[in-house]
């Protein structure tokens, strides 16, 4: 549950919640270490120039975070959010009031994820075109830990990991949301936000507030596929980033993305790809040893 915080520059109405983790989850997947919602002022500064802590995601709800990181200087504003890999050095601060929601995560490869986003971002600023689902995510974890007594492990690394797929260049395998109607732009948004759920057509349509059949026959005509499909696609594109940015296994993807079995996922992936999940990672690594010369 999330508790109220306490510290210097960071005000009455912060709160934080820590958690740990089974050995299993520690083991195999990316976990959270803490997450909050921090109110702070000019005082709030925190500096660590020997590094050594877990990686660090912020979202920024008001006001602006000054952050010095492998030798540069951000400022990243409203909107906007910031990861760090803090196993090396970092410092971030504020000149005047600012809020931010926040966690700290770590997990396998979860570093070499990190420097990666960075790097492809070409800073640790991020401006995504998906910074409201980014919001909307994150306030979807700090509802459950309010009105709830604990959250699953695996629940909160979905969304943790939802969440870094989304600062993912776009590779356009997905439309952007941006051209279509309200109904069909929010159930693509709930689709995402609810990755390892496996939704009915009558949940879609009812989320949406439309009669079943004209909620397919408007979500295909806008999409080109049906809804049911739309979701399935969606799962196997998560799936993809998954294979390419960590060493997760078949079954513990398949259970992540909420799969009934790791024969459905491993059927469902192949039917999409043309080839099953680990020959698809295998042909990633090549091609990446290829790229770089190895």
């Amino acid at each position: 549950m999330l508790v109220a915080w306490n510290e210097k520059g960071v005000l009455k109405d912060s709160y934080i919640s820590f958690f740990r983790p089974s050995a299993s989850i520690r083991q195999y997947y990316y976990y959270m270490y803490n997450c909050g919602s921090f109110v702070v002022n000019e005082l709030y500064d925190v500096n660590h120039p020997e590094g050594g802590r877990p990686s660090l995601f912020l979202y920024i709800t008001s006001g602006a975070l000054h952050v010095q990181y492998e030798g540069r200087k951000y400022q990243a504003e409203k909107g906007q959010a910031v990861l760090l890999n803090c196993m090396k050095p970092h410092h971030y601060w504020c000149q005047s009031n600012c809020e931010f929601l926040f966690f700290h995560f770590d997990g396998r490869q979860a570093s070499q994820l990190t420097d990666h986003l960075t790097l492809e971002n070409g800073s640790c600023v991020f401006t995504s075109s998906k910074q409201e689902e980014i919001s909307r995510t994150m306030h979807e974890v700090f509802s459950r830990l309010i009105y709830q007594d604990t959250v699953s492990d695996l629940s909160l690394s979905a969304s943790l990991y939802h969440i870094l797929t989304l600062l993912e260049k776009d590779d356009g395998s997905q439309d952007q949301t941006r051209h279509y109607s309200q109904p069909v732009a929010d159930t693509i948004a709930y689709l995402r936000a609810h990755i390892r759920e496996n939704t009915t057509l009558k949940q879609l349509a009812d989320q949406a507030g439309l009669s079943p059949y004209y909620f397919s026959h408007l979500f295909q005509k806008e999409t080109g596929v049906s809804p049911i499909r739309y979701a399935s696609n969606m799962k196997i594109s998560y799936a993809k980033v998954i294979l390419r940015t960590s060493d997760s296994s078949v079954s513990e993807i398949a259970s992540m993305l909420g799969y009934s079995s790791d024969a459905s996922f491993i059927n469902a992936f192949h039917h999409r790809t043309g080839r099953p999940p680990e020959r698809y990672r295998q042909e990633i690594l090549m091609n990446d040893r290829h790229s770089s010369g190895r």
